[in-house]
């Protein structure tokens, strides 16, 4: 859980996104209350031989608008990206929790199936091949145990699909690879 809470790149964008907005409300903050002043200089040709040049300093202060707007606006912003990174930091532990069950119960099957499922399959097989070539059994028995035998593979083949995908979402819940 703590691995997860660390590295997980949701929570740590909800996190620097609310330390970029509150960075910005501080920047509009100093713009609304410090005066910015602005130099600016001219050089020009009027009429043959007239040259004009001058300069302008301006010193705007911000008596009527301040930016508040801007600022409230940013600071509500970087809240809602707090409230995102808290709501992750609950969400998070339960994700990987219900990922690693998942995972757990996965592996048991597949475990089942190439352990005891799989081997059993081969010798039934086998037993059902010797049984063809004898002439125990009919063509239409052959193939419906076959058929059975078939639905034993697809099952083992869903299992191990299912236990690689339940690892693949343990992986995505932890933020990266596991140990």
């Amino acid at each position: 859980m703590t691995r997860a809470l660390a590295q997980r790149p949701d929570l740590a964008v909800a996190s620097a996104e609310r330390e970029q907005l509150l960075g910005q409300a501080r920047a509009v903050h100093r713009e609304g209350t410090i005066p910015n002043p602005a130099v600016r200089a001219f050089y020009r040709h009027e009429l043959p031989g007239e040259r004009v040049a001058g300069g302008e300093v301006s010193v705007p202060i911000p008596i009527w608008n301040r930016l508040q707007g801007t600022e409230a606006e940013l600071v509500a912003s970087a809240h809602r990206a707090e409230a995102e990174a808290d709501r992750l930091r609950g969400e998070i532990p339960r994700e990987v929790h219900r990922a690693l069950v998942r995972r757990q119960a996965a592996e048991r099957a597949w475990t089942t199936y190439h352990d005891e499922a799989l081997p059993a399959m081969a010798e039934a097989e086998r037993l059902l091949e010797r049984a063809g070539s004898s002439g125990y059994l009919g063509l239409s028995d052959l193939l419906a145990q076959r058929d059975r035998l078939l639905a034993v593979r697809a099952a083992a083949i869903d299992a191990r699909f299912e236990f690689a995908e339940a690892e693949t979402d343990l992986v995505a819940a932890v933020g990266g690879e596991l140990p």
